[in-house]
């Protein structure tokens, strides 16, 4: 149990990954992706 509290809690917070995601999207030249599209697209796949 212990280790899995320490492996929750070294993942990154969902501000965390949205930044970086931003981020990245702001550097890359993209067509038309958006942070929200990836969000949509990857929580779409998880169901």
């Amino acid at each position: 149990m212990r280790d899995q509290v320490i492996d929750m809690a070294a993942r990154r917070t969902k501000a965390e990954v949205l930044a970086v995601l931003e981020a990245t999207l702001a550097e890359e030249p993209t067509s038309g992706v958006t942070a929200e599209s990836v969000a949509t697209h990857v929580s779409a796949d998880r169901r």
